[in-house]
């Protein structure tokens, strides 16, 4: 067993274990012990076989409380490797056992990255009389407009990325916690780093691309006449900043809005009505970087959006051919920095699917009975359980006895502006507001890789709700989503 049982503030003040942040660079961390399946490793709890505190590199860090995935194995992040060896047969008397060398990673090093002030505050959606405008528009037909882009003259490209994981974090910060520097900002030396990671453990080129509105003219305010810019970070390359002059704040809102009715709404999607919105947000958010997207072979793109697009269906996207989907596989993102970027291959995992047709204080389900049949019997191993079997007792039990890594939740649900309490998913008998509640459900431990929230209900486009949604990324101070995908 291993055991590091005391703390200390490292260079990065966080509260280590092992910590080898320096000044000129980082070293690698490699812990080999004994415990096996029968005694995992813990960062966050050194009773037996783990440490106290956090283990960090300074450019990479495990933080409690995180328990080593078992089979054996070695897990890694960045530079810090924990192995698990493989329960050894008894040797016979004259055998001697043989070290092992441990191949190390060469270190990455950080870079010291300058604060820009954050991007204006976002703004209100369009009048109601250009809203109608712009509807009356799409519904004629109206073809999206010719786009144009803006080549933006040389700027210090890392401190704007920067500044925009500064800027989205504190958002989600400042809702969930009412305060800012909980969270460690992620450098551009980490985030391309981590790109690096997800290439090599994913197979797949990866891109983050920011979205936001800056101020048409630098003495304005928030205000709907703030234009769209785009920045996008690869794991090699600079990362690369255009602007899309016209792209105005108040005209991507109202045409998200009505993107997200239309493709809700049955009747307009059999009819193909949402086509226009579909491609002319293509049009903004994507074709401005189509062009560096091909050169690089990017696979995956990862959004992080301004306020009144984070709900955005973006794999619905069109170009005219085809869905954004059928390119790229796609993701929302709050901040790089409050996203547990670890990779889990779920198809190997079983499922936990729970679900309810009928409630007794909201509308009935009468497709959830097929739906939980087909996700826990024909597209995944796993237990489904329905109705009266659905409560916060059976989800708990059944992962504490089988360490279900895979939940889907066929449910109502509400995500609601204003307090977190605000807002909640509908079990059989009882709602389960963000919070307490939420942490109650212990789905950190063992944590779980993906959850799937179906029949929910959000209010779209709107701050508080959009912000709400993160709760179940990071309920209770990252217990919940600081390792999952959460899909609604």
């Amino acid at each position: 067993m291993f055991r590091a049982t005391g703390t200390f503030p490292d260079q990065n003040n966080l509260n280590a274990s092992i910590s080898t942040a320096g000044g000129a660079g980082s070293g690698a961390i490699t812990i080999r012990h004994g415990g096996s399946t029968n005694t995992p490793f813990t960062i966050g709890n050194a009773a037996a076989n783990g440490t106290a505190g956090a283990i960090s590199s300074g450019s990479y860090m495990i933080e409690p409380l995180f328990r080593v995935p078992v089979p054996p194995g070695t897990y890694t992040r960045g530079n810090i490797q924990i192995i698990t060896p493989s329960p050894a047969p008894s040797p016979a008397p004259s055998s001697v056992p043989v070290p092992v060398p441990v191949p190390l990673p060469p270190p990455a090093i950080p870079e010291p990255v300058p604060v820009l002030p954050p991007p204006a505050e976002p703004a209100a959606l369009l009048s109601p009389q250009e809203e109608g405008e712009v509807v009356r528009s799409f519904d004629r037909g109206m073809q999206p407009a010719e786009l144009v882009v803006e080549e933006v003259p040389p700027v210090p490209i890392d401190e704007v990325v920067f500044g925009l994981e500064k800027y989205f974090t504190e958002q989600f910060e400042n809702y969930l916690w009412k305060s800012t520097g909980r969270i460690r900002l992620k450098t551009v030396t980490e985030i391309r780093n981590t790109l690096l990671e997800i290439e090599r453990e994913a197979g797949i080129k990866p891109a983050l691309l920011y979205v936001s509105f800056i101020p048409s003219k630098p003495e304005a305010g928030k205000d709907d006449s703030d234009e769209l810019q785009l920045v996008m970070v690869t794991g090699e390359g600079n990362p690369i900043l255009k602007r899309v002059p016209g792209a105005t704040r108040g005209k991507v809102s109202q045409v998200a809005a009505e993107f997200r009715r239309q493709v809700t709404n049955i009747r307009e999607l059999q009819s193909a009505k949402y086509l226009p919105s579909a491609q002319q947000l293509y049009k903004w958010l994507v074709a401005p970087l189509e062009a560096e997207l091909g050169e690089k072979k990017i696979e995956n793109l990862a959004f992080i959006m301004d306020v009144g697009l984070r709900s955005l269906p973006v794999a619905a996207l069109h170009d005219g051919q085809q869905f954004l989907v059928g390119k790229y596989s796609v993701s929302l993102m709050p901040s790089l920095s409050l996203t547990d970027t670890r990779y889990v291959d779920v198809r190997t995992l079983q499922i936990l699917a729970m679900g309810a047709e009928e409630f007794p204080d909201a509308s009935d389900l009468p497709a959830v009975p097929v739906e939980l049949s087909a996700i826990a019997g024909r597209l995944w191993e796993g237990e489904a359980f329905l109705n009266q079997a659905f409560t916060a007792d059976n989800l708990k039990s059944q992962r504490e006895s089988f360490g279900f890594r895979m939940v889907h939740l066929a449910t109502h649900g509400e995500f609601r502006s204003g307090e977190p309490n605000n807002s909640y998913i509908q079990l059989f008998n009882t709602k389960v507001h963000m919070g307490d509640e939420l942490r109650n459900l212990q789905l950190s431990y063992p944590p779980v890789e993906l959850l799937v929230l179906s029949a929910c209900r959000t209010a779209l486009g709107d701050e508080g709700a959009e912000l709400g949604e993160s709760r179940f990324c990071r309920a209770g101070g990252g217990e919940v989503g600081a390792r999952q995908s959460v899909v609604c």
